[in-house]
């Protein structure tokens, strides 16, 4: 018999088992906001914990109030953008020196392993802020066009809200609702653009357009106080008080022909600042046409504004009269013009019929005061 034929065959062996690498998943924005948001809440604990008036709790404050603030809001935006990205990476930077300092501060203390945490948090978050991620490479490109619309945007938006609250943002006292203060909506968007700065030309660009227009007079905040300002009576610390005028009615709104006898005549300001409350419900509409129509009011309101303060001043001008009433009386032409029969825009119907009301006024205190001089 052949040996090798009958020699047993030697057992193969054993391949060794494949390990499947889990790889792990890739970093999403969500994961970075949640890691900047969890190391804010950190430092907010931290800053709570430390001894009041100490140099780390004075630190504590400036990177919890200050500089974390910044990437916290920059990083929720809904159209997040890569240039949005490179600047969070940038101020994280010093966000993270600061946190190191703090921890060399708090050295032997409790306050070291919730700072420690924060610091590995937020150096994730600026890891995965690097332009080669995914995450961020995925991100719409942005850059100086994409920021000047933000700021372009927040610009409107805040005007639309002053506009909303005309009367309850008035700077002077004796012209707001009965003990209130004033409304400055302005503080919030100023603290929106100053921490992030890359919108500010965009919002500079329309603030310093409307400021630019004609029609605010200038003399009206020269006298302007602190005091006219907060919540209180008119008169009253040294705040203005103008008897010739109507009181604030209680709903915000100015009272006109309800509060006067049938034979006092109407104050054409009033019906003006009524035919301009009227003029910005018209604009839910969101169409140009309304917007223009709120605008010339707002226009005409500020020339009979003028004629009407000269009147209260005792010092009738027949050139702001007939300026305003020009103003009203193109206004009139506008308004029939594009409220025509096929738009017959109610709130329309009624700005006109306030502004034919307070032009008839207008003319009417003109022709009484040219007679009486022709006297």
């Amino acid at each position: 018999m052949n040996a090798i034929a009958t020699k047993p065959l030697a057992k193969a062996a054993k391949r060794p088992a494949v390990v499947n690498k889990t790889e792990p998943p890739p970093v999403t924005v969500a994961d970075i906001r949640q890691w900047i948001g969890a190391a804010e809440e950190k430092l907010e604990m931290a800053y709570d914990a430390a001894e009041p008036g100490e140099p780390i709790d004075l630190l504590l404050e400036h990177i919890s109030h200050e500089l974390i603030c910044m990437p916290w809001e920059v990083i929720q935006r809904d159209d997040l953008t890569q240039a949005d990205a490179k600047r969070v990476f940038g101020v994280l930077c010093t966000v993270l020196a600061c946190i190191h300092a703090a921890i060399k501060l708090a050295e032997g203390s409790m306050l070291v392993g919730t700072l420690n945490e924060a610091w590995q948090l937020l150096d994730a978050a600026q890891a995965a802020l690097e332009p080669v991620n995914d995450a961020v490479r995925g991100l719409p490109e942005g850059g100086p066009a994409r920021d000047f619309e933000r700021g372009r945007d927040l610009a409107i938006e805040l005007l639309r809200e002053c506009r909303k609250a005309p009367v309850a943002s008035e700077c002077h006292r004796q012209n707001r609702a009965p003990g209130a203060r004033q409304f400055n909506i302005i503080d919030n968007y100023i603290f929106e653009v100053m921490r992030d700065q890359a919108p500010l030309e965009g919002f500079s660009s329309v603030l310093s357009c409307v400021f630019g227009q004609q029609g605010i007079e200038l003399e009206y905040f020269v006298d302007l106080s602190l005091a006219e300002t907060q919540a209180g009576e008119p008169g009253a610390d040294g705040t203005a008080l103008d008897e010739d005028e109507p009181a604030p009615a209680a709903d915000g709104g100015m009272q006109v022909a309800s509060s006067r006898g049938l034979d006092e005549p109407l104050d054409p300001y009033c019906v003006m600042h009524q035919a301009l409350e009227v003029a910005l419900c018209a604009t839910a509409a969101a169409t140009d046409m309304h917007w223009g129509v709120h605008s010339l009011v707002e226009k005409a309101l500020h020339a009979v504004g003028r004629a009407q303060d000269a009147v209260n001043a005792k010092a009738f001008s027949a050139d702001l009269h007939d300026a305003a009433s020009n103003e009203l009386a193109g206004l009139l032409g506008i308004l029939r013009a594009v409220n025509t029969d096929s738009v017959d825009d109610t709130l329309l119907n009624a700005v006109e019929t306030l502004v034919v009301v307070a032009k008839a006024q207008i003319d009417a205190d003109n022709a009484t005061h040219q007679k009486a001089s022709a006297a």
